[in-house]
C-alpha cells in the first residue's frame, strides 16, 4: 500500500477506522426532514509517477463540500479541494513540485447498513485541478487546468467519515488521497 511509505501505516488506519465506527455507532438517525449537508474534511494526497520513477510526492490536503440527499441511496455532492504544494527530489536532482486547488461535483451512491447509522459509500464524478507541476528532468514548469474523472470510496456516519479518492493521473502523476472529516445536516 502506497501510504505505509509516507508514514500512515496500518495500524494508524485501523486506529482511525476504529475510532470513526465507534463514534458513529452512538449518533442518532437524521430526521427525513434533513436532506442537506455540509462538510470538511483533512487528509493525506499521495502522488507518483505512472511508470513507478522517483520523485514520490506526500503532502496534507484539505477539503470542504456540501450535499443533498435526493434519495435514501443518492445525493448530490460538490466539493471544493486544497492539495498544499510539496516538492521531492529523486533520481538525477529531478526535484518535482506539485500543488492544486480543485472542484469537484458528483453522484454519491450510499449503501446503508441495517439497524445502523453506518453506510458505505461511492462517489462518483469529475475533477477540476488548477494545478502547478514543476519537474526541472521531467517537464519542466507546467501550469494547467483539466477536468478528469474521480472516484471515492468509504464510510460515514451521520457526522464522521472515512474515504479513499483516486482523482486520476495528471503529467504521468497518479493522484490519491486518504481523508477523515466531519458533516453537519440540516
Amino acid at each position: 500500500m502506497r501510504f505505509q511509505r509516507c508514514g500512515l501505516g496500518v495500524a494508524s488506519l485501523w486506529w482511525a477506522l476504529g475510532t470513526v465506527a465507534v463514534s458513529v455507532a452512538s449518533t442518532a438517525t437524521a430526521a427525513e426532514g434533513d436532506r442537506w449537508y455540509a462538510g470538511a474534511a483533512i487528509g493525506l494526497y499521495d502522488t507518483d509517477y505512472a511508470d513507478g520513477d522517483l520523485p514520490h510526492l506526500t503532502s496534507s490536503a484539505y477539503s470542504a463540500f456540501i450535499g443533498y440527499d435526493l434519495h435514501r441511496f443518492l445525493a448530490l455532492e460538490f466539493a471544493l479541494d486544497l492539495i498544499e504544494t510539496d516538492a521531492d527530489a529523486g533520481r538525477g536532482n529531478d526535484q518535482t513540485r506539485y500543488g492544486a486547488l480543485g472542484f469537484s461535483p458528483a453522484l454519491v451512491v450510499k449503501f446503508p447498513f441495517p439497524e445502523s447509522d453506518v453506510e458505505a459509500f461511492l462517489r462518483l464524478g469529475t475533477s477540476l485541478h488548477d494545478y502547478e507541476l514543476e519537474s526541472v528532468n521531467r517537464s519542466g514548469l507546467v501550469k494547467d487546468k483539466r477536468w478528469a474523472p474521480a472516484w471515492e470510496v468509504g464510510l460515514r456516519g451521520e457526522h464522521l467519515f472515512l474515504e479513499y479518492l483516486y482523482h486520476g493521473e495528471e503529467q504521468g502523476l497518479i493522484m490519491e488521497q486518504l481523508r477523515v472529516g466531519v458533516r453537519l445536516r440540516w
